[in-house]
């Protein structure tokens, strides 16, 4: 096993960092691309009296937790902190900004990446992977107009993205891969299966650890709720989701979580048996501990996520032992089709806003626009709104990929002006892809039988094409849950059903009780109809005549309106 810094040439360090356009560093999860980079400062520095023989180099990263692992991998004696703007400085010469400040930069200097004679951008992939906050394409398409003067590299381990990007927006890119050859694929046994997870952790030997990573329908609560659910008496199970809590707008800092966040950079372990998670780790966290021996991935689809959340799990070069089983558990169609609804949902706004006029595609879209602002043309002010329905899209869905705003002409003449958010288009390009190849993937058992495959079939392939090698498929042993779902409710009838019964007798029940009534007869005791669906009240009535009871239905009659009570009697 080597590292970049190993294997890269002499002429690829120079293409990188002392050749201007835009370039792009290739290599996988755990092979030293934040090593590379910061080993070239300080080698650059003691050759050449400064860090990449430039003037002014910008480094940006992704994820607080990314910027504090460089921070501790600098040397901090010739650091300089500018905490009021939260960025740092090395050797009078590395300006180390978060993408996300350094958003916040641009906005307020137009001029700000003009001052800069080298770009290098860490985990590159964050322009598309966060496309949603509507801000990562302007950035980087001021960037990419940047590159055509100087050196702007990019280093990421799922390139997969960037690449579709370039080519929506025909752009020319320099690519250097190591990607097949480098990495730890060997030490990684896939597994894809529609097995419950529950299932699958208590199969987890207790000296080994585990992090289960869900997908962003999960809450800040619900994964607090089940990493709670999750602790048992012989295994301790923590929690970590963004340290950011929004309110009305604001941010605010998660006081537990940023300490939390802390230690997992310091020490590259968490202290619990088991742990859950969402992308919020996928960056900048490194798990340096030989007995974290699983991540399961719950309802994940995208190979760029999926990588990248397997890549935070760093192995011993040294301990052939150090090896990993990644469990992709993928059970959920109604989430994908979810999913690639929203990717079908902006493409059909970028494909409209191509073929429609301005005025017809804001009557047609004017309930989705992101922004729309009157703006003077005197001294470029916001001067009003425009009507409260295109004021601003509120969904819990993606943003939308257009934004307009209206701009004077005139004394009352305004003229929409639209911003296209590329990432979002490409990145919804690149998810309707992938999720039509899962959820259409089809089986054929004879001539005129058809089926779509099992997702954690279809996933089986997709790890195939994402590099992994040890893949195998573990299926649920349906015949054995059926069994002890049978002998579960013959228990249920032989020593539960005639208390249970008993309990309800005389009660009369609404369309509401009966209902639960209904719910419990099909669940706890199997009462179901010919399609194995919930019995309507012939077949409960029948249940209940054969163990010796009487459904029995009257009518009550309250302020003119009939309902329908039920009650059950000997």
């Amino acid at each position: 096993m080597q590292y970049l810094s190993q294997v890269l040439s002499t002429e690829e360090k120079e293409n990188l960092f002392k050749i201007d356009g835009l370039k792009l560093c290739v290599a996988p999860t755990g092979s030293g691309k934040t090593y590379l980079i910061v080993d070239e400062m300080k080698n650059q520095y003691q050759a050449m009296e400064a860090p990449f023989g430039m003037k002014r180099v910008l480094l940006l990263v992704n994820r607080s937790a990314l910027l504090e692992q460089y921070l501790k991998a600098i040397d901090e004696t010739f650091m300089e902190t500018f905490e009021a703007d939260g960025y740092y400085v090395y050797r009078n010469s590395v300006h180390v900004y978060s993408y996300q400040r350094a958003q916040r930069r641009i906005n307020k200097d137009e001029e700000f990446l003009n001052a800069f004679d080298l770009i290098i951008m860490d985990e590159a992939h964050y322009f598309l992977q966060d496309s949603w906050n509507g801000t990562t394409d302007e950035v980087f398409t001021q960037i990419i107009e940047r590159s055509k003067d100087i050196p702007c590299t990019m280093f990421t381990a799922t390139p997969e993205e960037l690449l579709d990007y370039v080519k929506v927006r025909d752009i020319e890119l320099n690519t250097i891969d190591y990607s097949d050859k480098l990495g730890f694929n060997e030490r990684i046994e896939c597994i894809a299966t529609n097995k419950d997870f529950n299932e699958i952790i208590m199969s987890i030997p207790l000296t080994e650890k585990y992090i289960l990573f869900v997908n962003n329908t999960y809450s800040k609560k619900q994964i607090v709720k089940l990493a709670e659910e999750l602790t048992t008496d012989s295994r301790c199970v923590g929690f970590y989701h963004s340290k950011w809590d929004s309110k009305n707008g604001y941010f605010k800092i998660i006081k537990e979580m940023t300490v939390k966040y802390q230690n997992l950079v310091e020490l590259h372990k968490f202290d619990e048996d088991g742990a859950v998670a969402n992308a919020a780790v996928d960056n900048g966290v490194d798990f340096k501990d030989k007995d974290l021996k699983h991540i399961i991935l719950l309802d994940h689809y995208d190979p760029v996520t999926m990588k990248q959340m397997i890549g935070r799990k760093r192995f011993n070069i040294n301990n052939p032992d150090d090896k990993l089983k990644v469990w992709v558990v993928n059970t959920d169609r109604k989430f994908l089709e979810r999913e690639k609804e929203q990717a079908l949902s902006q493409i059909m706004m970028y494909e409209a806003y191509k073929q429609l006029s301005s005025g017809d595609f804001i009557e047609e879209y004017a309930e989705r626009l992101k922004y729309a602002q009157l703006i003077g043309s005197s001294n470029n002010k916001t001067v009003g709104d425009i009507q409260d329905k295109i004021e601003k899209y509120e969904s819990n869905s993606t943003v939308p990929c257009i934004k307009v705003k209206m701009c004077r002409i005139g004394e009352d003449l305004f003229t929409p002006v639209f911003t296209i958010n590329f990432c979002l288009v490409s990145k919804s390009y690149y998810r309707l892809n992938y999720l039509s190849r899962l959820l259409d993937a089809k089986v054929q058992f004879n001539e005129n039988k058809v089926r779509n495959m099992a997702l954690h079939k279809v996933m089986e392939h997709v790890l195939s094409d994402m590099g992994y090698i040890n893949i195998s498929i573990d299926h649920r042993n349906t015949y054995y849950e059926h069994l002890v779902k049978k002998q579960e409710i013959a228990e249920n009838i032989e020593y539960k059903l005639i208390p249970f019964l008993e309990i309800h007798l005389g009660k009369l029940m609404n369309k509401v009780t009966f209902g639960e009534f209904n719910s419990c007869m099909y669940e706890t005791f199997g009462v179901k109809d010919r399609r194995g669906k919930k019995p309507g009240v012939k077949i409960i009535s029948q249940f209940l005549e054969s163990n010796g009871y009487v459904l029995s239905k009257n009518r009550k009659t309250t302020n003119g309106k009939t309902e329908t009570l039920y009650s059950i009697n000997k």
